[in-house]
């Protein structure tokens, strides 16, 4: 059960940042609204991670959750650098499926980071 929270906290995470993202456009250039969208989707899928609330609904882990904090922080960074240098490759297309792209690349990779700490302590 602790991968299905997971995996819901990153797209929850995720969702947050690209509605920012969307939001922020009209105002800011698309690297400034990727810069300011980041760090929101982020905070939310640690915290999404780590309430006491949404442990309740799902069950607790196995093994200590903040051992994935870094997992997490770098597929964030992993993804905003994906995000400009698509949106430097490739300015024709709209920043946020852009953005949708990066994240499904990063929720794989975290995923995958998940997996790992999970097998390494079971």
């Amino acid at each position: 059960m602790g991968l299905v929270r997971f995996s819901l906290a990153l797209i929850c995470g995720h969702a947050v940042d690209a509605l920012l993202l969307a939001a922020l456009l009209p105002v800011f250039s698309p690297i400034s609204a990727g810069l300011l969208a980041s760090p929101a989707g982020l905070i939310v899928s640690v915290w999404m991670n780590e309430t006491t609330a949404f442990r309740r609904i799902f069950g607790d882990d196995a093994f200590d959750r903040r051992r994935l904090r870094p997992t997490i922080s770098l597929a964030a960074a992993l993804k905003l650098g994906l995000y400009v240098a698509l949106v430097f490759d490739m300015p024709a297309i709209h920043p946020v499926p852009l953005q949708l792209l990066c994240a499904i690349a990063t929720f794989a990779f975290t995923l995958f980071g998940y997996w790992r700490f999970f097998r390494r302590n079971s």
